[in-house]
């Protein structure tokens, strides 16, 4: 299937999901008050803590390796890619039996729910898991499908829990735990039915999956940090409370973050594929398409969301407003990130997320202590976005002679990159 059709399919079900979601946003604003959201805020975050620590970067590394692996090594690959997540999932288990009460002072989770958080770990790096490989495949449709589903039988289950059992924001972490187990269940379905598992644990694959996933860890671990240590802060110094309008924005400002992860799952083949032809030109017009449509959407949703607040959320929750615009743009900046990580990935320089990763996390973790808890009526969202542009800049610095090459040979090349200046100049020609 095409980059493009792949593309709208993969951005079709992303902005359905979150569709569904959105259209949902009105009951649960209503339905919940802020601390709730700030308790779910706190719950969700706390499940991408332990996520790094599961993935190793599996995904990437089969995402490269992918085109030339037999089927007997990919099965080999599945099957000894899951002994980390199984592993640290253990070990999360123990450290919340040891130091549970340490852990539920600082998130200000009951330990019952941090119990949970390692469950729901797991549970979610195999459903993720299951997507990749459809990714790999060349699946969208089943992949869109599967997406949707759990999406809808998530939000069904989540309306019926607090609406009709009245259980509150147990009901948002009730309806996540059943739908993400459900998936679960069919992944491991269809890994047992397309063959994908072996029973013996390759010592060879371990050696690579750790070698190139240890540079992720730290990767991931920075990707927690940007997208959550602000949400801890604001909770531990000024409470639930403030987290909830606030929560309800990083919400809003995904979207831009969909618009690059829909465009960015079929891109990384395609890049793949076109460096190692040589066939700079390609890249380098979906790329501009791609810069195009993520600043448009910054914009669009910064200048729609005050009219759907307006007609759909709570007026408790207005506050939300004045994060958006900022946290959106810092979701951009991210999206334009990724694109360098894919190259990184193509040329196994993996030993850079190292440098990235701990100048990232120490300028986030300084931005959002100083600004979000000595600033109570600061616009707290600067943490967030500066944090995200500082990441980029630190990929752009390495990576400066490069970007100053591939400038030059655009601008060498620019007629090409645009068709209507290519047509014009024909048209030229002919005359």
């Amino acid at each position: 299937m095409g980059l493009l059709k792949s593309f709208s399919i993969y951005t079709f079900s992303g902005v359905l999901n979150r569709g569904i979601s959105f259209l949902l946003l009105p009951f649960f604003t209503h339905h919940l008050t802020q601390s709730d959201y700030g308790v779910i805020a706190i719950f969700s975050n706390s499940i991408y803590f332990i996520i790094p620590f599961m993935s190793m970067g599996v995904g990437e590394t089969l995402t490269v390796e992918y085109t030339n692996l037999p089927k007997g090594e990919l099965k080999k690959f599945i099957s000894t890619s899951l002994l980390f997540p199984v592993s640290v999932f253990l070990a999360a288990l123990l450290l919340v039996a040891i130091a549970g009460h340490f852990f539920s002072s600082v998130t200000g989770l009951s330990i019952y729910l941090l119990f949970l958080v390692c469950l729901l770990s797991l549970f979610n790096f195999l459903s993720e898991y299951l997507f990749a490989i459809l990714r790999n495949q060349n699946k969208p449709v089943l992949y869109a499908a599967l997406s949707i589903g759990k999406t809808i039988v998530e939000l069904t289950l989540a309306v019926y829990f607090i609406s009709n059992l009245n259980q509150g924001y147990m009901g948002r972490v009730n309806s996540i735990i059943i739908s993400t187990a459900v998936m679960v269940i069919i992944a491991v379905f269809y890994f047992y039915k397309s063959d994908l598992l072996a029973t013996k644990i390759s010592g060879e694959w371990l050696n690579v999956i750790f070698r190139r996933g240890l540079p992720s860890v730290p990767f991931f671990v920075m990707l927690f940090v940007l997208n959550n240590t602000d949400n801890y802060f604001i909770n531990y110094f000024h409470g639930k409370g403030s987290l909830g309008p606030y929560a309800l924005a990083c919400q809003v400002a995904m979207i831009i973050n969909l618009v690059a992860t829909s465009f960015v799952t079929p891109f990384y083949p395609f890049l793949y594929q076109n460096l190692q032809n040589k066939e700079y030109l390609k890249i380098g017009k979906v790329l501009l398409v791609y810069l195009v449509l993520l600043v448009a959407a910054v914009m669009f949703l910064t200048l729609l969301s005050p009219l759907l607040f307006k007609i759909f959320i709570a007026a408790d929750f207005s506050l939300s407003l004045k994060y958006i615009f900022l946290l959106s743009t810092g979701q951009m900046c991210w999206g334009i990130f990724i694109i360098f990580l894919g190259y990184l990935y193509f040329k196994k320089e993996n030993n850079k997320l190292y440098y990235i990763a701990a100048a990232t996390i120490s300028f986030t973790l300084c931005a959002d202590y100083f600004i979000i808890k000595e600033h109570y009526l600061f616009n707290w969202a600067w943490a967030n976005m500066l944090s995200f542009l500082f990441c980029l800049l630190s990929i752009g610095f390495l990576y400066r002679r490069r970007i100053t090459g591939v400038y030059r040979y655009i601008m060498v090349n620019r007629n090409k990159l645009n068709p209507i200046s290519r047509k014009n100049n024909i048209s030229r020609g002919s005359k």
